[in-house]
């Protein structure tokens, strides 16, 4: 290889770590917790109410700052691998995996589950009681043409729904696949309104649940309807707040941080929103 060669190759290189800075940018910090000297960043692709609960807690009880930024699960990653952010929480499994191999994440440690289920009419036109696992059922929903409500918002439950329709091979298209561009628990209103189906996660339905007339818990059998979330740090070295970063991924595996895992919700609405890790570790995908 030549000397210009090289020179060509080391300022492709450079351009390309460049740009993979820049698309990862800063961190849009959407929340400050605690005042404390101590402090570090983290990104986290879900579990919003969960991860401010957590948060909250560790900054109260540790003296510490915890800077939050809830963006999406590979914009997170993204940010982690920039080293923009000291941690991520998050559900991307594969990616997960192929950070720990490269690298650039370390210390990847399960905290809980978010579960989801598909709700809808109680005589259930597309019989999807009887589905042997949620690829199933949507192929069943498709078949019949059944109402399908899909918030569209970009939220982890649409991420969650458009991914169990690519994985059933079915394209939701027609009159009976209604996109509403609001949010899952606005989407579960007009389900109802309709009659229709819809993809919900578990927090959502327990908060409107008793205010819907006309849906049903239909489908939730399914061990992919469960994403684990994990905390994943970045290297020591790689940002400055690896020891209390560390120090916080600790308490959340900690029996006291369990605890706020596992019985989230369960004061406010009488049934927990979340799986803790011991229930998660089942369906973790190894």
């Amino acid at each position: 290889m030549t000397s210009i060669t090289h020179a060509i190759a080391r300022i492709l290189s450079i351009v390309a770590a460049l740009l993979v800075s820049g698309c990862a940018g800063q961190p849009p910090i959407t929340a400050t917790y605690g005042t404390g000297d101590r402090s570090f960043v983290l990104a986290a692709g879900g579990m919003q109410d969960l991860v401010r609960a957590l948060s909250k807690e560790f900054a109260r009880s540790k003296s510490a700052t915890v800077q939050l930024a809830m963006v999406e699960n590979e914009k997170s990653l993204d940010l982690l691998k920039a080293g923009r952010v000291d941690a991520v929480l998050v559900h991307a499994p594969t990616r997960e995996k192929k950070a720990v191999e490269e690298g650039w994440a370390v210390d990847r440690t399960l905290i809980g589950a978010h579960r989801f289920l598909i709700v809808g009419p109680p005589e259930d036109p597309a019989q999807i009681r009887d589905a042997f696992c949620s690829l199933d059922a949507f192929r069943r929903i498709h078949r019949t043409q059944a109402v399908f409500l899909s918030p569209g918002d970009q939220s982890e439950t649409h991420t969650k729904e458009i991914n169990t329709w690519e994985r059933a091979r079915v394209r939701p298209w027609g009159g009976w696949y209604i996109t509403n561009s609001e949010p899952t628990t606005a989407s579960l209103n007009r389900a109802d309104e309709m009659g229709g189906y819809i993809l919900t996660n578990s927090a959502a339905w327990a908060v409107r649940a008793k205010n819907l007339e006309r849906l049903s818990v239909l489908f939730q059998a399914s061990d992919d309807l469960i994403d684990n979330y994990h905390i994943l740090l970045a290297p020591p070295g790689k940002t400055t707040s690896h020891d209390t970063v560390a120090e916080f991924a600790a308490f959340v595996a900690s029996k006291q941080g369990q605890r706020i895992v596992r019985d989230f919700g369960k004061e406010r609405l009488g049934v927990p929103l979340y799986l803790d890790a011991a229930a998660a570790r089942r369906y973790v995908e190894q």
